[in-house]
């Protein structure tokens, strides 16, 4: 994960997921106030067949005043 300056703030070499749904289990709304306003995450999928995708995610978010 990343601010969107670029910098990285952590790295995840597994993460949960939902094989059936294909998604990516990131965090409940409540967690996301520890994080940056613009989050990004990159997201690296390893396939049985050893091939690699990588995919980019902005996460906009805002706090409530």
């Amino acid at each position: 994960m990343s601010e969107s300056t670029g910098q990285p703030f952590v790295t995840m070499d597994a993460v949960p997921f939902e094989r059936a749904e294909g998604a990516v289990l990131i965090a409940c709304q409540r967690h996301f106030a520890s994080l940056p306003a613009d989050t990004r995450f990159e997201v690296a999928v390893h396939a049985p067949d050893r091939s690699v995708t990588t995919a980019a995610y902005t996460i906009l978010h805002h706090y409530p005043a």
